[in-house]
């Protein structure tokens, strides 16, 4: 379903956050291992849109053919950690200004406000003890 502003209505539906330790950049070694970087699946008709923002560049790709508990899996068995949640309604609110990261995109990409949620760790917290969050 479109919506206004010409995107694919997602509301409700079965979005992955993804967390990995893969970076290149030797800056990153303070996060904690595991959760140096994060991206997105999000739900297109049979498949996914990826959607990850890296430091000089975004990459989209796409899955098809595969459900949510198969493509999660699938990222758990590269050793990536993988949140399954609930697209929220779109909000008009004020979001503060932060540093275009990873998780920044990724809060963007999922209806997320969290503006404590800086690092990938965070947004992992954040997402874990939110109601969003299939089970």
């Amino acid at each position: 379903m479109m919506r206004r502003g010409g995107g694919v209505e997602r509301t409700g539906q079965r979005a992955l956050a993804v967390f990995t330790n893969a970076t290149d950049i030797w800056a990153l070694g303070f996060l904690k291992p595991g959760f140096r970087h994060c991206f997105a699946a999000l739900p297109d008709g049979d498949g996914w849109i990826l959607y990850e923002p890296l430091s000089d560049r975004t990459e989209i790709s796409t899955v098809r053919d595969i459900d949510a508990e198969r493509l999660a899996e699938a990222y758990r068995r590269r050793g990536c950690t993988v949140v399954v949640w609930r697209i929220g309604p779109p909000r008009a609110r004020v979001i503060f200004p932060e540093p275009f990261t990873c998780v920044a995109a990724v809060k963007r990409a999922l209806r997320i406000h969290a503006p404590f949620a800086v690092t990938p760790y965070g947004l992992y917290r954040h997402l874990t003890v939110k109601k969003n969050k299939y089970p």
